[in-house]
């Protein structure tokens, strides 16, 4: 047998006679390490300051990542996209990064595919899809490339996807029209068409009076509707009336602005503009005076200008709004409806389209 040191020895009497002591004490310093760490993790957000700061570094990663595909600089950024893509955080839909998990494999697919790694691409592409089933923006990706690698089935199934999602999505409408046009299938051509333009949306445009400017929610349906809406522009007001269509085209048929209501006093007469007046347009064409062909997001119709010495308090108009319909959509549905024998049809679909419109409107929205 070993025998006992005797500094071990006089350890163990120590220890065995303050032992209660110790145990106090090393019960007290855990109390004042836990009580530490929840001032600076809890009253001081100093957990949360660190999971941030881990957070906003792989997101700057990202950015850099993104800007070196930018720059043309592939491979640095596939090999920076390839480590985030193993390293994400955000590993289901729910997750406070997932907007940013969806950057990342659009991301890796286009550094992929500048690589000539199309299969990788693809199967990306299939990854974000499988990661939000509902984000549109996914399906048009995958749709995109697979047609582009002349995967038609793929690209149809996908296309078809994002107008199950969004069903005023022009570009996929379009690039099925395409793809049954191209082929001589003119029934399917008709379908989507009518599906595309028939799909329920409700559109905001604004009508901006000076430093006044006031939202319109109006059915995209290529229909007159009649709208009264309130506001307050003060009495003496002058200058145009301008109407912000945000790429869609519009029929404006008429505007009247009415002054508040006075006690004791007869209703003034409201300043009246209808279709005959001269409307200016920006971002599109203006076949005839209050209807604009919309080409850009920027796309609005100006009064001449107008005075309202008793101020405006209600503005009732009559306006249309219309679906982006490419010059080349409206080509094919023309002559898929005449090869169908629906010439009487596509003569009625007439009443309530414009061709024209912002390939953006209706597809592209604000988070």
């Amino acid at each position: 047998m070993t025998p006992h040191s005797p500094t071990s020895e006089s350890t163990a009497r120590f220890v065995a006679r303050h032992e209660r002591t110790l145990i106090a004490a090393w019960l007290a310093g855990c109390a004042a390490l836990a009580g530490t760490l929840a001032i600076w993790g809890i009253l001081l957000n100093g957990a949360e300051r660190a999971v941030d700061a881990a957070s906003e570094a792989w997101i700057e990663e990202l950015d850099e990542a993104e800007r070196l595909l930018r720059d043309g600089s592939t491979a640095g950024a596939l090999s920076l996209l390839e480590r985030l893509d193993r390293d994400c955080p955000a590993t289901f839909v729910k997750h406070r990064h997932d907007r940013e998990r969806e950057r990342l494999l659009a991301s890796l697919a286009e550094a992929y595919r500048a690589e000539g790694r199309k299969k990788r691409a693809l199967e990306t592409l299939e990854r974000a899809v499988a990661f939000d089933p509902r984000n549109y923006g996914n399906h048009f990706r995958l749709a995109e490339l697979a047609r582009d690698e002349g995967e038609d089935a793929r690209a149809r199934s996908a296309y078809e996807a994002v107008l199950a999602i969004h069903p005023s999505h022009q570009p996929s409408a379009a690039a099925l029209m395409d793809m049954d046009f191209s082929a001589g299938r003119y029934a399917p051509v008709v379908e989507t068409f009518e599906h595309y333009v028939d799909a329920w949306q409700l559109a905001t445009v604004h009508l901006q009076l000076g430093a006044t400017r006031i939202a319109l929610d109006v059915p995209v349906d290529g229909r007159v509707h009649p709208i009264e809406v309130l506001c307050a522009v003060e009495a003496g007001w002058s200058g145009p009336i301008v109407l912000q269509t945000h790429g869609y085209s519009a029929s404006l048929q008429s505007i009247e602005a009415g002054a508040a209501l006075r006690a004791g006093e007869l209703p003034r007469a409201p300043l009246r503009l209808d279709a005959t007046a001269t409307w200016t347009p920006s971002g599109g064409t203006s076949p005839a005076s209050g209807e604009l062909l919309a080409r850009e997001t920027s796309s609005s119709l100006t009064s001449v200008p107008v005075e309202a010495a008793d101020g405006i308090a209600r503005i009732q108009l009559e306006l249309a709004l219309f679906r982006s319909v490419s010059d080349t959509m409206w080509k094919q549905a023309e002559k898929s409806f005449a090869n169908c024998l629906l010439a009487s049809r596509w003569r009625e679909r007439l009443l309530h389209l414009r061709r024209g419109g912002a390939s953006e409107a209706g597809s592209v929205f604000e988070d």
